[in-house]
């Protein structure tokens, strides 16, 4: 069977998409993705038909202008490059040979829909966010393309029972979800430790770690007010790639903490290096906020991250992550956002030694793993009957 992925940002950026469409590929199907870049060395065919090159090119181009110039150099930004964009990743929908289209953007999934239908192929819904339930605003006319999507899809996957329960009880889909968990590849390993000394760090100052976007959106800067209410043996560090300027936007919490020495804010490092840097934290966070139901509803692959070299997680107990941490021992949840409570977790967390914590996490790496998603995966893609192991009606609330 030959499958067609479209997603209008860069794949390579999203382990799940990658993870997907290498085991597409291992079961024998055909996997061509159609996104922003290509993949070269991958087992797949990629086409850059998404690509936003073209785009970020003239907008450097209408910044160096005045007045008029400029006006216009953004207004084709907006309209002609955008639709261009789009129009290439529909002619290529239209002639790459398929017989089903997966899409995991509500923007992509509205030509992917299209093209499906036009073509009489097999559509399946495959999004990684709730739409609409973001920080950032919501678009109405694609609000109500998604809805339309889900009542016509053949198929919808989602990362867990309560998003699921939206996309059927609210949005109308037809069709119950397949469940598809954020977790990665997670069997235990033993990785070497560079964070420490990058930070140059003695071994006996605890480490906690918080790897990931650093925007709005998550209380990263309660995270960092906690750090005063913690002793002087512990440092807080934020790894990632600052957007959506969050950095000026909680500056003025950061400050203090940042002036202890207790708080390292460091950049982002390759995916395939990443083990090395979480290998040496005593303690992984999971932090969102909850004032969107994204968050409330989220499927953290870094969880994923952490319990594979051994650190344990402190997370909020939220529906779908605080069950996982606390049936599975493999760590603790802080019930608010207010800085006092994470502190509070992350002494309760430190209070037992990173080795006890082991014996539960490499099982836990047995269940939170890649491996047990792949059958309701190729169940949803394909259309055949879901294997053992398959996940399709929503479990519970979390699991």
């Amino acid at each position: 069977m030959e499958v067609v992925w479209a997603y209008d940002r860069d794949h390579r950026q999203h382990p799940f998409i990658v993870l997907s469409a290498l085991s597409l590929r291992e079961a024998g199907h055909g996997i061509t993705v159609v996104s922003g870049d290509y993949a070269p060395g991958a087992p797949y065919a990629a086409w850059a038909d998404f690509s936003m090159q073209r785009r970020i090119t003239h907008w450097a181009e209408a910044a160096q202008l005045n007045g008029l110039g400029r006006l216009l150099g953004r207004l084709r930004y907006n309209t002609i490059d955008l639709w261009a964009l789009y129009l290439r990743g529909f002619r290529r929908l239209m002639r790459q040979p398929t017989n089903v289209i997966v899409a995991s953007r509500p923007e992509a999934a509205v030509i992917a829909f299209a093209a499906a239908k036009l073509r009489k192929k097999r559509f399946v819904y495959f999004p990684f966010e709730l739409y609409g339930e973001q920080i950032t605003k919501a678009s109405p006319w694609l609000l109500w393309a998604e809805r339309l999507i889900l009542r016509k899809a053949d198929a919808v996957i989602t990362q867990n029972a309560e998003r699921a329960r939206v996309y059927v009880e609210e949005r109308g889909a037809r069709t119950t979800p397949f469940i598809v968990h954020n977790y990665k590849t997670t069997q235990p390993m033993k990785r070497g430790g560079k964070l420490r000394p990058a930070l140059g760090l003695p071994q006996g100052q605890k480490v906690v770690l918080y790897e990931g976007l650093l925007i709005p959106g998550r209380w990263l800067d309660r995270l960092a007010q906690a750090t005063l209410h913690l002793p002087d043996d512990v440092t807080v560090v934020l790894m990632g790639r600052e957007k959506m300027g969050w950095r000026a936007s909680v500056e003025t919490a950061l400050a203090p903490a940042l002036a202890s020495g207790r708080l390292k804010i460091l950049p982002p490092v390759e995916h395939d290096e990443l083990p090395d840097w979480v290998a040496d934290a005593d303690l992984g966070v999971v932090i969102y906020d909850d004032a969107v139901r994204n968050n409330l509803y989220c499927e953290p692959g870094k969880l994923t991250d952490y319990i594979s070299v051994g650190a344990p997680v402190l997370a909020p107990d939220f529906p779908t992550v605080g069950p996982v941490v606390r049936d599975l021992g493999i760590g603790v949840t802080f019930a608010s956002g207010a800085p006092e409570a994470i502190a509070a977790g992350v002494l309760q967390g430190l209070a037992r030694t990173k080795e006890s914590w082991r014996p539960a996490l490499d099982a836990a790496c047995a269940e939170l793993c890649w491996e047990r998603q792949v059958p309701s995966l190729l169940a949803a893609v394909t259309g055949a009957p879901p294997m053992a192991g398959g996940d399709l009606a929503p479990p519970e609330a979390g699991r």
